[in-house]
Formats: structure tokens, C-alpha cells, sequence
């Protein structure tokens, strides 16, 4: 058994669960801090990095107050 297994998964990739209870951060602060271009989001808070690939970072936020991930 691999110890990914047992992690919560999001579109099959596992996701570490202290990102899922993180509080997260505006996007526009995310982005920045990772070197990008921040734009104009639908939900701009609560953005957290869900995994790290190298210098790429995958990031996400729930939906609403009521569909965390």
C-alpha cells in the first residue's frame, strides 16, 4: 500500500489534509507569492496550495462556506 492512499483525493490526485484545513488566503496573495499574475477570480478568498510539483503548485478553494473540499 502506497501512504498516498489513504489521503483525501481531488480529480484522483491526493491532496494533503492539512491543506484541506487550512484557512487559506486571498487568491490575488497566492498567486503573487508564487510568482504569478493574479486576475479576477469568482471566489477570491480561502485559496490554499493543495499540492507542489517541482515549481508548479496546484491550487484550489471550496465553492462556498457550505462545499469545503
Amino acid at each position: 500500500m502506497h501512504p498516498d492512499d489513504e489521503l483525501p483525493r481531488l480529480h484522483g490526485q491526493a491532496i494533503d489534509p492539512a491543506a484541506l484545513a487550512e484557512e487559506g488566503e486571498p487568491f490575488a496573495d497566492l498567486v503573487a507569492r508564487h510568482g504569478g499574475e493574479p486576475f479576477s477570480v469568482a471566489q477570491p478568498n480561502g485559496w490554499r496550495v493543495l499540492k507542489e510539483r517541482g515549481q508548479a503548485v496546484e491550487i484550489g478553494a471550496p465553492l462556498d462556506a457550505e462545499r469545503w473540499l
